[in-house]
């Protein structure tokens, strides 16, 4: 956020073609840092290092890739859900307010 907030003012003002070759730049020196540079806190390249850490709970064992889609699956409808939940309700139509006014 910090980088972000020193260098989006001045990046912001470019037209459509620098802008992108400037965020292509700066995503790929951010990877750079996160995979080599900040390795010892965000582990590098070694993937899903967190997987040898789980232990199985009573109705599914997460550290077997099957189950672990199954549970991946599970938290993806339920935040599906919650979306529509929201998009449904009087909040989801104010949030949608704004963009179906006409302008002249």
């Amino acid at each position: 956020m910090a980088v972000a907030a020193l260098v989006g003012p001045f990046f912001v003002r470019l037209r459509s073609d620098y802008f992108a070759l400037v965020n292509l730049a700066l995503a790929v020196i951010m990877y750079y840092l996160m995979e080599k540079v900040l390795a010892d806190i965000t582990h590098g390249d070694n993937g899903l290092w967190f997987l040898t850490n789980m232990s199985s709970t009573p109705v599914l064992d997460l550290t077997r890739p099957n189950q672990f889609f199954i549970f991946a699956f599970l938290v993806a409808m339920a935040i599906w859900a919650f979306y529509k939940y929201l998009d449904d309700s009087v909040y989801g139509a104010c949030c949608l307010a704004p963009r179906s006014t006409k302008t002249s």
